[in-house]
């Protein structure tokens, strides 16, 4: 059945407006709703039609003594005009106040509707991630304009709404009083005839009489008053709250002003020598086919041709013209080539210092197959850069695989997990900043478990968590860790193309 075919059911109405389901924004627009109603206003007074006037209304029940001869009664009735005087204001003032809040409400809302069309026009045909990912950014920004609108507009129906109700309330003291004076004018001359009569002995008797009239009229005004407290006491938590919120989207403005949020591509490849897995051969044709560009690329185990990186002149012919080096150490798998790591920036990212250490030694012995090697003396790379303005340090790493070098628990047990704690502290002293990246061969698969220092203190999460393998033998030694306050993982790949460890990359969108 519907309301077409019966009058008395009631259509459903859509309850969802701009503001439903975001929160802040919800709560913000019930308090206004609260505060517009006179949800607050005690249910003892009727706020409908009142006006600020009466907060100026000059009324004086004291004069009305003088007049009549009988100011020996001013104390008595003293307490009804400090009820009245207690209640006078300054309307011109509040007005002016609720009219400050309204200008800045409205001034906000213009404000998100230039925005809202600059951005439409500015943008219509702006297709892809990118685009959508800006129109996101831009919808948050304009609601969180309207929001602040909203509560500025609230606070300013707060102050009128409360001057009001004063208003409403002194006038109703004044009309109290009025009916207080009216009534004692018809009594007092019998009150005052009785003292004359007596030759002043009645005096005591009229001034009770005053008395008695003046806690009747006292107790009514009184009824009015407590009304008008509970009702600045209902309302104070509600501008109390809107407040809060206010300053929270103020805070959330500032912070959407900083940056819009932007994607990046981050990659990490151990090359091995850009040599192929299956005969050891150098092939840069394999590398060049399997490359892809990004704004960031982590080489690791990059051999270098006259002083030239070899991943470096690739990353350089896709245009990432940025490319920094490590010095080479020699390779513990074969002597006639030297590795190094190598830090590529695209043009997207500002490169603004670069600097290289070398890893402490261990101080235990290394083997190989059951024979000695010399430490690897590997460097680790860091670089300063500026992603959509914000720097980050970079941080290439490329540990020793403890596992092959005589230590079978790796990096989790015995001298391996002490040397962990020796590299984890090495890299955080030479890191400096609260936004850092680290990407690399850390040959471990668990880096939180192995380096849990470097993990929590830098704040860092493995964008490639959910990569299930990062060479061809099902282990994951290769990590791209980034600061998750800083961003959120849009993509993360590992990709296998021939050489003995697969290409991983990651899409990173920054939170604004």
């Amino acid at each position: 059945m519907t309301s077409v075919d019966n009058p008395l059911v009631a259509p459903v109405r859509e309850s969802t407006t701009w503001h439903t389901g975001t929160g802040l924004l919800d709560d913000i627009a019930t308090l206004v709703d609260a505060i517009r109603t006179n949800s607050w206003v005690d249910a003892g007074l009727d706020v409908a039609g009142g006006a600020l006037d009466a907060l100026a209304m000059a009324f004086d029940p004291l004069g009305s003594l003088l007049a009549w001869g009988v100011g020996w009664l001013l104390e008595h009735v003293r307490p009804l005009q400090d009820a009245l005087d207690a209640l006078a204001g300054n309307p011109d003032a509040v007005t002016a106040q609720s009219q400050t809040w309204t200008n800045i409400s409205e001034c906000v809302a213009q404000a998100q509707q230039a925005f809202g069309d600059a951005v439409d026009a500015d943008t219509s045909g702006w297709a892809g991630a990118a685009g959508d990912a800006y129109r996101g950014h831009v919808t948050e920004h304009a609601a969180v304009l309207n929001g602040i609108a909203t509560a500025t507009g609230g606070i300013s129906a707060a102050v009128s709404g409360a001057g009001v109700v004063v208003a409403l309330v002194r006038g109703i003291v004044s009309d109290l009083i009025a009916q207080f004076v009216a009534t004692l004018a018809a009594r007092l001359p019998e009150w005052l005839a009785e003292e004359g009569f007596t030759f002043g002995l009645a005096t005591p008797a009229v001034v009770g009489q005053v008395a008695s009239l003046v806690a009747k009229w006292a107790n009514k005004i009184q009824r009015f008053i407590r009304a008008l407290l509970n009702s600045i006491r209902q309302l104070r938590p509600l501008l109390g709250r809107l407040g809060e919120n206010l300053g929270q989207l103020t805070k959330q403005a500032k912070r959407l002003a900083r940056s819009n949020p932007v994607e990046i591509k981050i990659g990490s490849l151990n090359t091995g020598g850009l040599r192929r897995m299956d005969n050891g051969r150098e092939d840069l044709s394999m590398f060049r086919n399997a490359f892809t560009p990004a704004d960031l690329w982590f080489f690791q185990e990059d051999h270098s041709r006259e002083g030239v990186s070899l991943a470096g002149k690739i990353a350089d012919e896709f245009g990432m013209d940025n490319v920094t080096h490590t010095p080479a150490s020699t390779s513990f798998l074969d002597s006639t080539y030297e590795m190094g790591n190598t830090l590529a920036v695209g043009p997207n990212v500002e490169l603004r210092d670069f600097s290289t250490y070398r890893y402490p030694d261990p101080d235990f012995p290394l083997t190989f197959n059951g024979q000695p090697v010399e430490p690897l003396g590997r460097y680790l790379e860091v670089a300063k850069l500026a992603i959509n303005g914000t720097e980050y340090t970079a941080v290439n790493v490329h540990f020793p695989p403890m596992d092959a070098l005589g230590y079978k628990g790796g990096y989790l047990e015995g001298e391996g997990a002490r040397y962990a704690r020796v590299l984890e502290d090495f890299v955080l002293e030479k890191v400096q900043g609260d936004r850092v990246l680290v990407a690399g061969d850390f040959n471990v698969d668990d880096v939180a478990k192995a380096f849990p220092k470097l993990v929590e203190e830098l704040g860092l999460k493995d964008a490639l968590a959910g990569v299930r393998a990062t060479v061809p033998w099902g282990t994951h030694p290769d990590h791209i860790l980034v600061p998750s306050r800083d961003f959120k993982i849009v993509e993360a790949q590992a990709v296998r193309f021939g050489a003995d460890h697969y290409r991983c990359t990651v899409i990173l969108k920054t939170r604004s």
